[in-house]
């Protein structure tokens, strides 16, 4: 099955709506902070981010729903053992909430309205669903279990009997339901997609004969655990696939969102087809602090962990990002969106303004795996998970570049005091354990920047560059 790539990097269980003749798209935000990401495309290969929907205090936000419900638009999603609703009447403005709204224990909030009662539902993992009250804010009833799972051959290889990730439409008198199956992890013949329609929201449900409409049926193809899919029609009429899978040896990236084209059988189910448009790649960028503001900020780079802006201030041509944490697994990092493939990061630090005991580059997955290069009490160190593996001896000088080189799965590191005269240091690390499979999360070792302990860094400008 081939698929192109639309949106790089760790953009899991994407969603997708049309209106006004342009496609919206948001993703799993997890815990990279303040939220969810935007986006807008007119030919589903150009995608643009167009806004930033704050989630308050809320953390590890997953397989959000945007839909529109009347005149306002809403995202569903579930975090912290409950489901929420951000909500707004412009797509480019302010959203409210985020608001409970009921469902506890269960995840995976997918909309649909009745089209006989005009009454929204959600629809749940595990086969439960329940009628929206009006306003689109709370449950009107105690969810129940109104849809089957699809039982796949035993001889299968997956990560376990799950149902999720529930999208639905209505086309032609039926109500068609996609769900994940198999676990979203795991064995690269995990994950898939399956469907069913009924004629009503509340039961009826019958199997598609051409389960599962999406699989990875080999570890040898180059998206695996390939799932958690949405039929929906293009702008030119023909229909699509959008999806999330991990692309072959790279797992530490996280699940991309990629695409196939569609087609209806004569007794109307949907099936995938190859897609023929090209991959998106990711782009070149260079970060100048020196005219920034916040909101140009957080619209490539997250806070992971906790969102707390006031760590966050420009001052003195700079960009300075408060300390936070007495080691670099709790650093809560300032991290860069949408990476993938090969690059390199550098940055230009004001050396003579940066207030805290260490800072530098790194990678960063979770509180149990990063790896990096710093700037450490007057001297240049390497370090990794806990452990400073390298000390390159002092440096001094108002200015510090910090560079890591990512080829495949190996980080190689420079410094110098500009980024044209960069001297290699002699350790690398190879990170392609670094993934789901190994520390959970469902997160991507991202590049960025940190700070410990009290002060602040100076960091002028950062640049990445893929090759």
């Amino acid at each position: 099955m081939y698929y192109s790539r639309i949106l790089c990097g760790n953009n899991a269980d994407p969603t997708i709506l049309e209106e006004g003749g342009k496609y919206y798209m948001t993703v799993s935000s997890f815990r990279y902070l303040p939220g969810l990401t935007l986006y807008e495309s007119e030919d589903l290969l150009h995608w643009k981010k167009v806004n930033t929907i704050p989630v308050g205090a809320l953390s590890d936000v997953w397989a959000p729903d945007l839909c529109k419900i009347g005149s306002r638009y809403f995202i569903y999603f579930p975090t912290d053992g409950q489901n929420h609703a951000v909500y707004t009447d412009d797509l480019y403005g302010k959203w409210e909430g985020p608001v409970a709204i009921g469902g506890r224990g269960l995840i995976d909030p997918g909309y649909i309205r009745d089209r006989e009662t005009g009454r929204g539902w959600l629809f749940f993992n595990n086969g439960y669903a329940a009628p929206l009250a009006e306003d689109g804010l709370s449950l009107a009833e105690e969810p129940r279990v109104v849809y089957p799972a699809w039982k796949y051959p035993d001889e299968w290889i997956t990560e376990g009997e799950n149902c999720e990730g529930p999208k639905l439409f209505f086309r032609n008198g039926w109500y068609y339901l996609t769900v994940a199956e198999g676990g979203t992890a795991g064995p690269p013949t995990s994950h898939m997609a399956v469907m069913m329609r009924s004629r009503r929201l509340d039961g009826g449900w019958e199997f598609s004969p051409y389960n599962p409409v999406i699989r990875t049926r080999s570890a040898d193809e180059r998206w695996l655990s390939a799932g958690h899919a949405t039929p929906f029609r293009g702008p030119d009429g023909r229909w699509h696939f959008i999806l999330h899978a991990y692309e072959r040896g790279r797992y530490n990236e996280g699940r991309q969102v990629i695409m196939c084209d569609a087609a209806w059988t004569e007794d109307g189910w949907p099936v995938a087809l190859d897609r023929t448009a090209p991959d998106v790649d990711p782009q070149n960028a260079f970060y100048d602090f020196s005219a920034m503001t916040e909101k140009q900020l957080f619209a490539d780079f997250s806070l992971y962990g906790k969102f707390q802006p006031e760590r966050v201030r420009f001052a003195d041509g700079c960009l300075r990002l408060a300390g936070c944490g007495e080691d670099a697994s709790r650093c809560r990092p300032l991290l860069l969106n949408g990476t993938a493939g090969n690059y390199t990061l550098t940055a230009t630090f004001a050396a003579d303004l940066c207030t805290c005991p260490e800072y530098g580059l790194l990678f960063y997955y979770s509180e149990q795996c990063e790896v990096g290069v710093c700037m450490k009490d007057g001297e240049i160190y390497v370090f990794s998970q806990g452990w400073y593996r390298h000390r390159e001896g002092g440096f001094q000088g108002k200015t510090l570049c910090l560079r890591i080189e990512k080829k495949d799965d190996v980080l190689t590191y420079f410094y110098g005091r500009d980024a044209d005269n960069m001297r290699k240091i002699s350790v690398s690390s190879e990170v392609s354990g670094f993934h789901h499979n190994a520390f959970g999360g469902f997160l991507s070792l991202r590049p960025g920047m940190y700070a410990l302990g009290q002060g602040s860094l100076a960091c002028r400008s950062l640049e990445i560059r893929y090759f």
